[in-house]
């Protein structure tokens, strides 16, 4: 009665080296004291992690997709999506193969700047961040709502 809507099956510690995979079916808390110590990733690719309040318990919440390790993917079937890599093969190309390396930077950078489906960075985190807001909306949406079964 007045709690969240949720069923606790359990809790494991995440220790380094170790992957902790599951389905998304299931909503998981992260739990610690200090945030640097258990995600030193998030702090030396600049991510803003902190507590927002030191003396009460943060939740910081990580999506990945898997995909099945039996099916390979590969560059031949699915191509780069980054405009930074096709950036980078326009202007690395061998003279003998294509002459897209001759041209000014500044004309390949628009030449794929032009060709829909490659992102920047900033639009990547751009999307990113719209998407782990709907997650979020859903998630208190449907998990944090409190059910109350009264009986009067």
């Amino acid at each position: 009665r007045d709690d969240p809507c949720v069923q606790y099956i359990g809790s494991l510690e995440a220790k380094a080296g170790r992957c902790i995979a599951f389905p998304n079916i299931y909503q998981h808390r992260v739990i610690t004291n200090t945030a640097v110590r258990i995600h030193p990733i998030c702090r030396s690719s600049g991510l803003p992690f902190k507590l927002t309040d030191n003396t009460e318990p943060g939740i910081r919440e990580i999506l990945v997709f898997l995909v099945d390790p039996s099916q390979h993917f590969t560059t031949f079937s699915v191509a780069p999506q980054q405009l930074d890599i096709v950036k980078h093969i326009l202007r690395t190309q061998d003279r003998n193969f294509s002459r897209l390396s001759l041209l000014p930077l500044e004309l390949l950078d628009y030449i794929a700047y032009l060709v829909p489906g490659f992102k920047s960075r900033a639009e990547a985190d751009t999307i990113r961040e719209e998407l782990m807001k709907i997650v979020e909306s859903v998630n208190r949406e449907n998990f944090a709502r409190e059910f109350n079964m009264c009986e009067h």
